[in-house]
This record gives structure tokens, sequence and C-alpha cells, in this order.
């Protein structure tokens, strides 16, 4: 009698912390912060490579159940359709798996709770991995199907939903876009600058680059009048900021930034500044200003207005950074031209002033 109130007793407080883990990882989903998902993982992992010989083993997985059930379910909400990103994990005995590899485990080596947990998620995030597995479970092509009613049916909810997502096309590799090194960023900047006799490229400081820009004068004027004004364009490497939107629209972005000075801060600019972001609503307006632009935007930073453009990092190329370094340097003057009344600031204050230092 006493061995059986014990387990009694034991099994109630398994279910106590079961269900308190459960809200715990129901918060995580919650806050929608793509940080938790290693956190996710890990309870996933605990409960598919938790083993069930003894009844001690049987007892401590059913514990782990709600939890692992409910971050199978938040995976699906806070990660990318077709991730590459591995994490390692025991139940593939040490080997690092994809999100849809952990959840495709846990539909084919789970019970009936987690594997309708598996097979929801899979229903967001997907590819035609999942295909196969999402057949077998249902019964279709040829396959016996799994023997829970509950399972079959999601699945089968789960494989409409990948097949109408994906209509054929295999996102898996769309979505692993290879990001560029480093090393591979300053060939391309290099390449963009070198023998290019108005851009001189500095060498770059840990993740900053300055690239210094002469802007030829008035080409009306003689060249003894004429009076070449300098821009330095800055680039800034190595940003990564992730964010998950739900129902698994995740924005990964790994980008590098172009900025430079246009004017201090002044409350009297504040309006002017807001309306140049804004032309670009109104196309016809745009030829009527010498500072119409589309490309970038205007923002404060240090107590400077500057001009930003932001590129993906697996998008940047040759081009895209010649032509972005062009667009920054001269509209950054025309604006600085507006905003100081045609003062052209030394260049070495503000880069002081900007970034605590001179590069040069």
């Amino acid at each position: 009698m006493n061995t059986l109130s014990d387990q009694r007793r034991a099994e109630m407080g398994n279910d106590q912390t079961a269900l308190e883990e459960r809200r715990r990882v129901q918060k995580l989903v919650q806050s929608g912060d793509e940080l938790d998902i290693p956190d996710l993982v890990g309870y996933l992992d605990r409960y598919l490579s938790q083993g069930s010989s003894t009844p001690e083993e049987r007892l401590q997985k059913k514990a782990f159940l709600p939890s692992g059930a409910e971050a199978a379910v938040g995976l699906g909400k806070l990660c990318s359709i077709g991730s590459t990103k591995r994490y390692p994990v025991k139940c593939l005995f040490g080997a690092d798996a994809t999100i849809e590899e952990l959840l495709l485990h846990a539909l084919v080596h789970s019970q009936n709770q987690m594997q309708c947990a598996a097979a929801d998620a899979i229903g967001r995030i997907g590819t035609l991995v999942s295909q196969g597995p999402l057949q077998e479970a249902v019964g279709a092509a040829g396959h016996p199907g799994d023997k829970s009613a509950s399972v079959r049916a999601r699945a089968k909810i789960a494989l409409r939903r990948v097949d109408m997502r994906l209509g054929g096309r295999d996102l898996s590799a769309v979505r692993s876009i290879k990001t560029l090194t480093p090393a591979e960023l300053d060939n391309i900047f290099h390449q963009a600058c070198d023998g290019e006799p108005e851009l001189e490229l500095a060498k770059p400081k840990d993740s900053l680059y300055r690239v210094t820009v002469t802007l030829t004068g008035d080409v009306a004027d003689t060249d003894a009048n004429r009076v070449d004004r300098v821009q330095h364009v800055f680039i800034q490497i190595n940003n990564q900021h992730s964010r998950s939107f739900g129902r698994g629209v995740t924005i990964n972005s790994d980008y590098i930034v172009l900025f430079t000075a246009c004017g201090p801060v002044t409350e009297a600019a504040y309006r002017t500044v807001l309306q140049m972001n804004a032309l670009r609503l109104k196309p016809e307006s745009l030829p009527k200003q010498p500072f119409g632009f589309t490309q970038g935007s205007l923002g404060i930073f240090q107590d400077e207005f500057v001009m930003i453009d932001t590129q993906a990092t697996q998008q940047v190329t040759r081009d895209s950074i010649y032509n972005g370094i062009r667009v920054l340097a001269t509209l950054g003057d025309e604006i600085e031209r507006k905003l100081t009344g045609g003062a052209d600031r030394s260049e070495d204050e503000v880069e002081e002033k900007l970034i605590g230092e001179n590069l040069a």
C-alpha cells in the first residue's frame, strides 16, 4: 500500500512539474523571440531522448511530454520554412539536426500526442523533405498509415498545407542562400573601389570600413574655378538581427549598412528631413528636388543626420556596393549643403563625431 501511495505521490509531483514546465514553454512561444528556439529544441530533445525501458523511465518520459509537445508546436511558429540551421540533439545520438529533421523524428518515432504536435509544426514549416514521412503517417502512396486516427488526421492536414504552400517547389534549397564571409566582403569592397580615382578605401577597423569619395565640382566651371568636395561613406559589416512574426514567418537578417553624415541635428531641420524621406511617395516631385532619393533613408545617429542604405549580406555584389557608395556620397553632400547653407564641413571632424575616432 505504501508503495502504491508513494508511486501516486510521485506521479502527482511529476504532473505538477510537467504543467509548470509546459507553462514556461508557452511563455517562450508567446514572446515570439527566435532567440528562444534553442530552449525549445532542448525541451523537445529531452522528451525524444528519454528512455522508456523501465517504469521509472516511462514515468519520466510522461512528465516530459507536455512541455515537449508544446515546444514542438512552438518551433513550428517561430522557425523559418526550410531553415538550414542545425542544433546538437541527443535523440539522434549527438548528431546535429535542423528543426525540420527533429520534428520528423518526433513524427516517426513518438506516440500520439507528440506525433500530432510534430505534424502541426511540420505543416507550418515543412518542405518537400517532409512529404514522404507525412504520406507514410497518412496512409497515402501505398503506405498503411499510422495506427492512430488522430495522427493520420493531423498528418493529412499537415501534408495538405505543405503541398499547397510549396506548390511542388522545394524551398529547402531556396532558403539556404550562403551568406558572405568577412573576407569575401572585403574582396567585394576592394573590387568596387580599387581603380576608381574618386574612391579611396581605407584599411578597416573591426567591422567598419571608410570610403573617401571625391565629388567633382560643377563641370560648367573651369578647372581653375572648380571646387571639389569630399564625402565619407562608412560600411559596417557583421550585423545580425532575427525576429519571428508567427506562422512560420521569421526575418533572419544578416546585413551590412552603408551610411554617411548629412549635417548636424537641429530643431529647425527635423521637418525638412522627414519631408525628404517621404518624397518617394510622390514620384512626380523627385526631379524637382536635388536631394530626391528612393534608395536609403535618413535617420539620426550621434546627433548627426545620416543617410543609411541597408543591404542583405548574401545579396551584396560589387555593383551594389559601388552604386551604394556613389548614391550615398552624392545625396549626403546635397543634403548637407541644404541643411548647412552650402558649408563643406571637415570630414575628419564629422568622422570623430560619428564613430569616436579617425580611421585614417
